[in-house]
């Protein structure tokens, strides 16, 4: 979670079962969505938070400073200061939730029937725009227009709904010497039935990496704020649903504001337009599949900078993982090769039978090279000719086994320096291709990515 600047309230804290002891304190929100509360004593007089043992506490409520009420939820001290009976200490907790604006009770369940979240890159992803700006020279004159779009509306699996909501401002100078009209978009989440938190962060965040993928780059979500129906307010003689402002430590998070170019991402909005919500449901739904190889290649994209030798295990265990979850292919039948492990294990001598048992358990899994070659087949064409798709297939082989068991047989043949920093680069760009592929993108749309934009093609290039 992107918090552009910190965010420090003092106000004053209590449980609920002891309101009438109110405690200042200062509650600090840093980037990355990380929540802590500084108080002038302790909430808890047990021997255990006398000791400084970990304590975990019950929900926090309190009021603060231009915010007003305030919820903090999964509670915990994270350093505890004690001196002389009588004299102050001061204790720092860390909260798994805030939410601004309301007050929860004791054992009330906290639940939302929307999440609404603006993300960085967003605006240009879409390049969607209700602002228009005309000049008509033969008048010397500059007209602006603001047409507000309505809200996109998918639909999502598990009944959720994904809303793509348009904002507009305008902002005027002292005089009407300048007049600033600004659009921003947000992604809102509805469910039609309340759910926890947790619920919408597991959706929200396999969202925001769909959209870290189609641009290229780590993304954060900034400004969230959550809602319910049970929860209104009389507005122009309307009840509306009160603006819950929540904060949590997200993921993605990168501390580098990510430098957003049109001509990195892998695709955008315009180009997947009239089938945005079949590809948005595919990812859901290959996600519960190939999560592992994702995991793999987010770490790797999301990560901190790291050595090389580091970046390109992780990519070739990402793609390795990703064509067991795919592909079910071995080497031989299993009822031949359960008859061949048999004859072997029973013609081992007895000392060494569980040695060989251990051996032969993955005996029949295809090697990485055949892996690595079905993974490349649909995408002969964007890795170049046979000779450099074999060559490829051998410096990717042969680099993993260089760097998993230090063969020395292997080192002459194993890519180091900035050959392997390239070397990175074509296995992201074959896992891209896959991932493209099992989100629902067919031949020709990958063609026309692989040809309209530099950054798959770059990656896929040779030095």
């Amino acid at each position: 979670m992107r918090i552009e600047q910190e965010i420090k309230k003092i106000g004053y804290f209590w449980l609920h079962d002891n309101e009438d002891k109110k405690i200042p304190g200062i509650l600090t929100v840093t980037d990355g969505g990380d929540v802590t509360l500084e108080i002038f004593g302790l909430f808890d007089d047990s021997i255990e938070a006398m000791q400084g043992q970990e304590v975990r506490l019950p929900r926090i409520v309190g009021i603060i400073e231009k915010e007003g009420y305030v919820t903090l939820k999964g509670n915990m001290y994270l350093s505890q200061t004690f001196v002389l009976a009588g004299a102050p200490t001061t204790n720092k907790i860390v909260s798994q939730y805030a939410f601004f604006g309301v007050i929860y009770e004791k054992n009330e369940d906290i639940l939302f029937d929307s999440l609404r979240f603006s993300l960085e890159g967003l605006d240009e992803w879409l390049h969607t725009s209700g602002i228009s700006s005309t000049y008509y020279p033969d008048f010397g004159v500059h007209e602006a227009k603001c047409i507000p779009k309505n809200d996109i509306v998918y639909h999502l699996e598990e009944n959720y709904e994904l809303r793509f909501c348009f904002y507009y401002g305008i902002t005027k100078a002292l005089a009407e010497k300048e007049v600033s009209l600004r659009q921003t978009v947000n992604i809102k989440l509805i469910s039609p039935d309340k759910k926890p938190i947790q619920d919408f962060i597991s959706l929200s965040r396999k969202i925001v990496n769909f959209f870290s993928f189609a641009m290229d780059e780590t993304i954060s979500i900034k400004n969230v704020i959550v809602s319910s129906d049970e929860l209104s307010e009389t507005c122009n003689e309307k009840e509306i649903p009160i603006s819950i402002k929540a904060f949590y430590h997200s993921r993605p998070f990168s501390k580098d504001i990510p430098d957003i170019k049109i001509s990195k991402m892998l695709f955008r909005y315009l180009d997947i337009r009239d089938s945005f919500e079949n590809k948005i449901n595919r990812w859901l739904s290959v996600y519960k599949s190939i999560e592992p190889s994702l995991n793999l290649y987010f770490a790797v994209k999301n990560g901190p900078k790291t050595y090389l030798e580091s970046k390109f295990l992780s990519l070739a265990q990402a793609l390795e993982t990703y064509h067991r979850s795919v592909s079910d292919k071995k080497f031989m039948d299993e009822e031949t090769f359960q008859e061949l492990k048999n004859k072997i294990i029973n013609g081992c001598p007895y000392e060494h039978k569980d040695w060989l048992k251990m051996r032969l358990e993955y005996a029949n899994e295809i090697s990485l090279r055949n892996r690595i070659k079905e993974i490349i087949e649909p995408f002969k064409e964007f890795v170049g000719s046979s000779a450099k798709r074999k060559k490829l297939i051998g410096q990717i082989v042969d680099t993993r086994n260089y760097l998993t068991h230090y063969n020395e047989d292997l080192k002459g043949r194993a890519v180091c320096c900035n050959g392997l920093s390239s070397l990175n680069d074509k296995m992201e760009g074959l896992l891209e291709l896959a991932i493209l592929q099992e989100i629902g993108f067919i031949e020709e749309e990958i063609k026309i990515i692989f040809d309209g934009f530099s950054g798959l093609k770059n990656k896929l290039a040779d030095y």
